[in-house]
């Protein structure tokens, strides 16, 4: 179990899991970010070039998404997210609550 606060994932990775609590991450320039069960993200933001993916059990919560990519995988949970010019992706079994959409695009696939 960790926290982390303010981080900036650039060029490299970052995964949370079991107890793991982000806040305030930025995720960019071929950075990507995984969030496992049990991992919490809040206050993401995930800009140009960088991506975020939530597996089963894992929750993010109040992203924001410039120019990046999100996935929402089987089982996991994005609340209050914010598209601006990215692209959201939710598979089949994802949950995403309260998403707006200002540019970009999000799709939603069935499984």
């Amino acid at each position: 179990m960790a926290i982390y606060t303010s981080t900036q994932i650039i060029s490299s990775s970052m995964i949370l899991s079991s107890g793991d609590i982000a806040n305030s991450m930025t995720v960019a320039d071929g950075g990507s970010a995984s969030v496992y069960s049990g991992g919490t993200a809040n206050y993401t933001t995930v800009n140009s070039w960088g991506s975020m993916s939530v597996f089963s059990g894992g929750t993010a919560n109040n992203t924001t998404i410039n120019s990046g990519y999100m996935s929402i995988n089987s089982g996991g949970t994005a609340n209050n997210t914010t598209i601006n010019s990215g692209y959201m992706s939710i598979n089949s079994g994802g949950t995403a609550n309260n998403t707006t959409i200002n540019s970009g695009y999000m799709s939603i696939n069935s499984g």
